[in-house]
């Protein structure tokens, strides 16, 4: 793991003049609402320590997809979260690397980190007396962080971390959070409801590199194919959540925007588990560009 690790750092110094060079990162990392600096190398570290010991030359993370890493890097930095909502969004931009060679791809992901666990809690006192509802610490309450995170492949590493941020967020700033249109806030879960979702498949006996129950598994799985390249996430948005429902519940929607396509807008995919964990199911659904309808009906297809 060390031997790995200090690969790893390796490639990141190697291409350090393309973070310390480049403004439009800078400028997409602080903006000036007092965001903190991330040492990237610290996140990388701290990403592989939470992931299993890697079989080969690469990280264990370079079998993430950037999503995936971008998440896993504020779990792993802030801690795990037991009533939890991600929102995510993304922008890609193009850099010079000074090669001389075609620009390099940057993925810019904006994370907010949601605790629900305090609002949980004043759901559940509504009308009663507190004292008959657990401390807030047995729901799991704290901060809700905002983080930003520059993504890009190199030597061999499709998304290595080559710049973050991170403050905290306020209690105004919360109440404005967005998740697909949404307050972020809401006590219910906003996935089953975000879009018209198509028959939903089952999957079983999946093999992930954490728990199913983990918010980076649920992105992972609601991910389609071809998810590793940061040249295809440049405008997608996602909200990854676990929160009370009537059984153990964790689930992630994400959705594809800008579809150069005449009657597609946005291609949605999701992934929920519930139970105990073993009861998996993703669906797809298709956000249209005219006929007066948002998404295709149930069974059918955009027109």
């Amino acid at each position: 793991m060390n031997k790995l690790i200090a690969l790893l750092i390796a490639l990141l110094a190697a291409n350090a003049s393309l973070a310390q060079t480049a403004d439009p990162v800078a400028d997409f990392l602080f903006q000036g609402d007092g965001s903190q600096e991330v040492d990237a190398i610290t996140l990388e570290a701290e990403i592989e320590a939470s992931l299993p010991v890697p079989n080969g030359v690469f990280p264990s993370s370079a079998n993430l997809s950037p999503l995936g890493k971008a998440l896993l890097a504020v779990i792993a930095h802030d801690g795990p979260v037991l009533l939890h909502r991600y929102a995510i969004e993304t922008s890609l931009i193009h850099l010079e690397d000074g090669t001389g060679g075609a620009p390099q791809p940057v993925l810019l992901v904006q994370v907010s980190a949601l605790n629900l666990g305090a609002q949980q809690r004043e759901e559940m006192t509504a009308g009663i007396d507190p004292d008959q509802v657990a401390p807030a610490e047995e729901f799991g309450a704290g901060p809700s962080s905002s983080w930003r995170l520059a993504l890009t492949p190199l030597m061999g590493n499709p998304a290595a971390i080559i710049g973050a941020s991170r403050r905290e967020l306020s209690e105004s700033e919360l109440r404005g959070t967005d998740c697909f249109g949404l307050s972020c806030l809401r006590p219910e879960p906003m996935v089953q409801n975000a879009a018209l979702w198509q028959e939903g498949r089952s999957i079983a006996n999946t093999e992930l590199l954490l728990p199913l129950a983990h918010p980076v598994a649920m992105l992972e799985l609601a991910l389609p194919a071809g998810s590793s390249d940061v040249a295809v996430l440049g405008n997608v948005q996602a909200v990854v959540e676990s929160v009370f429902a009537q059984d153990e519940y964790a689930a992630a929607a994400v959705r594809f925007g800008a579809l150069e396509d005449d009657s597609l807008l946005a291609a949605w995919h999701s992934a929920h588990a519930t139970g105990d964990w073993t009861e998996l199911t993703v669906s797809d659904a298709f956000e249209c560009r005219r006929g007066g309808a948002w998404f295709a009906p149930y069974g059918g297809a955009c027109p």
